[in-house]
Order: C-alpha cells, then sequence, then structure tokens
C-alpha cells in the first residue's frame, strides 16, 4: 500500500474518532476535571461500551471503546476506540493516553499471549495524546481471546510505562459493533485494507513539530472495573 494511501487510513479515522469522542473523554476545563460519563444507551459487554450504534440515534460514528478512569481523582487513565476509517472502512483503534508521553516513541498494544502491535502516536492536546493501531483480524481474534491486553508507551521522562488493561468482553463487543458497523460496500477486502494499514502505521505519522513530550503528572495503573467506573 503507497504511504498516502496509510496517511488516509490512519489519519482520516483519528480525525473523525478526536472529533467524534471528544465529549466521551476529554475535560471540559480545569474546573470540571472529571471524564463524562458514558451514554446511558451505550451496549455494555463487561468492559467494552458500543457507543453511537443505536439506529436514529445520532451519537456520533458508532464505536466500541473501552475507558479506565483513575477511581480517586475521576481523570482518565486511556482510552481505547474502535471505529472504522472513512470510505475504505479498514478497523482502526484510537487510542487515548495521558499527554506526558514521547511522541516518536509512538504506542505498542499486545493480547496476553499474542503479538504485539505498535502505532503511532498522531496528535496531542493539553489533555491527552491519541496514538492509531491498525485492527488486523489476527489482533482482533488475539484480543477475543484475552483477558487482558497490554498497553506500553514511553512517559516524558523516558520511563517506560506498561499497563494491564482488562479487556473481557471484548469477543461479544467486537461482534456487535461488526453487526452495527458494517464495512462500506465499496471496499472489497476490508480485512486485507486494515492489515496493510498495520504494516504502515508505525510509518504513517511524520515527525510531530510540537516537543517530544508535554509535562504532565505521571499516569496513574489502569483501572480493572467496568467501563467508565
Amino acid at each position: 500500500m503507497k504511504r498516502n494511501t496509510i496517511y488516509t487510513i490512519v489519519g482520516g479515522v483519528l480525525a473523525v474518532l478526536i472529533v467524534a469522542v471528544a465529549g466521551f473523554f476529554y475535560f471540559r476545563g480545569p474546573a470540571t476535571p472529571r471524564v463524562p460519563a458514558i451514554p446511558a444507551n451505550a451496549r455494555m459487554f463487561n468492559n467494552w461500551a458500543l457507543v453511537g450504534c443505536q439506529a436514529g440515534v445520532n451519537d456520533g460514528p458508532c464505536v466500541l471503546l473501552r475507558r479506565a478512569v483513575n477511581q480517586q481523582t475521576g481523570r482518565l487513565v486511556m482510552q481505547m476506540t474502535i471505529a472504522r476509517a472513512p470510505q475504505t472502512g479498514a478497523v482502526v483503534m484510537a487510542i487515548t493516553l495521558p499527554a506526558n508521553v514521547v511522541i516518536p516513541a509512538g504506542v505498542t498494544i499486545t493480547p496476553m499471549g499474542g503479538t504485539a502491535v505498535k502505532g503511532p502516536i498522531r496528535t496531542c492536546r493539553p489533555q491527552a495524546c491519541t496514538g492509531a493501531v491498525a485492527v488486523s483480524d489476527m489482533l482482533a481474534m488475539e484480543m477475543s481471546g484475552a483477558n487482558q491486553t497490554m498497553l506500553e508507551f514511553t512517559a516524558a521522562n523516558g520511563r517506560a510505562v506498561r499497563m494491564n488493561v482488562a479487556t473481557q468482553g471484548f469477543a461479544q463487543g467486537f461482534a456487535a459493533w461488526q453487526q452495527a458497523a458494517p464495512a462500506p460496500a465499496v471496499v472489497a477486502n476490508p480485512a486485507a485494507g486494515a492489515q496493510q494499514a498495520e504494516k504502515g502505521a508505525a510509518q504513517a505519522a511524520p515527525p510531530a513539530p510540537a516537543p517530544a513530550a508535554a509535562k504532565a503528572a505521571p499516569p496513574q495503573p489502569a483501572a480493572k472495573g467496568p467501563a467508565g467506573k
């Protein structure tokens, strides 16, 4: 796949996700640091929430998300959001992290006993940074069979951060999401498109013009309870 096409798949879906799920995890200013609750009409699959997928309900794109919130502060620790890339239909996971990350180091997810998949960090704001990983058939299968998935990135102080995220319910949630958000008819082989995007995801983002890291409090361990609680 050409590099420009990879930019479109990974970068395009991130642009949509950042806008669509902004209300789900971005803080609304210093006075209100807590993360808004997951919509009441979301369908829950253990730790995963199916959001914006009901017919006739305009909640933005149909996404499957897993959120971890610090129980003491109410602040977001991380969020995984699965959606389809516009036009191509490729499946991409946007990963929201704390703001104090080293951008060039990217983000890596590894299902328990599975294969590590690395993606670029594409966007950073004062509240959070967002990376992207292409969801291949293999990654989806391995996450479906794992109770935990390791999330890895590098903090601003150079320390490698590893979060063991409880991902029970992914198999059921992902199947429901696929049914609610089928690939566009124009995509002849969406699985192949996702696999090609995965191969180039680490190279999809050009070097960020901003400083490599932003200062913020060190990330807290991922919560292992139900999403949003």
